[in-house]
């Protein structure tokens, strides 16, 4: 199926659709995803009720001024024990709308992916939609269920791929064996760093990065020093 034969309204700017079946869109200055695959429609990653309009669902998600995703959790995103600091999150930040999004290689999350490499990060990376990304508790069947090894560095420059210029990636727990201050002192000078608490659960230490033109380049400058034994599985 050819999706941009479908998708023909006026205000759909056609960014690329060299794949046939993944079509990437912008709509009043916003990006889309949308992919067809086994017969299923998908916008920005999650799968729509194929009794859904796609152009009636499209509009629906334009009232969005955010989208926040949620790495390694099941299920909803309102099931979370973090909730309300992800909506302290976005209401510091100003946003009205929030398509929230959970992310999971088990079990029923929004998007059942793996988040850390692979396809997820292909397609995701090549127009990014996400304006926050927040790793809260990764762990578990993350750490077991991987097929490779992965590095830190790698881990870090694989989620900013996928998120916004001028966008937030929040790491907590996942950062492991080097602490969130070890990591703060050392790429702080360069580009914009923050550690932030969650007072709502536990004072939950986070390390926020703003994704600037040169976050990329100089987190393998000044994290790979630091991250080239630790791995994340």
């Amino acid at each position: 199926m050819n999706l941009s034969e479908i998708l023909t309204e006026k205000n759909y700017k056609i960014l690329n659709n060299d794949d046939k079946n993944i079509i990437y869109l912008e709509i009043d200055s916003k990006n889309f995803i949308i992919k067809y695959e086994n017969n299923n429609f998908y916008i920005n990653n999650i799968i729509i009720d194929t009794k859904t309009n796609l152009k009636d669902k499209l509009n629906d998600y334009l009232k969005y001024d955010c989208n926040f995703l949620i790495y390694c959790h099941p299920r909803p995103y309102d099931t979370h024990w973090q909730i309300d600091y992800f909506h302290s999150i976005t209401q510091k930040l100003g946003f009205k709308n929030v398509k929230y999004s959970t992310l999971d290689i088990i079990n029923k999350p929004d998007i059942l992916a793996d988040g850390f490499k692979g396809e997820f990060i292909e397609i995701n990376s090549k127009y990014p939609i996400y304006d926050i990304v927040i790793l809260p508790d990764c762990g578990g069947d993350w750490y077991f269920k991987n097929d490779d090894t992965i590095t830190i560095f790698n881990m870090i420059n694989n989620i900013l791929k996928i998120i916004k210029e001028g966008g937030k990636l929040y790491l907590s727990k996942i950062i492991g064996l080097i602490t969130i201050n070890d990591i703060y002192q050392e790429f702080s000078k360069k580009y914009k760093c923050e550690i932030e608490n969650n007072k709502f659960n536990y004072d939950v230490e986070y390390l926020v990065i703003t994704k600037n033109n040169n976050s990329i380049n100089k987190l393998e400058e000044l994290i790979d020093k630091y991250f080239s034994l630790f791995y994340f599985h």
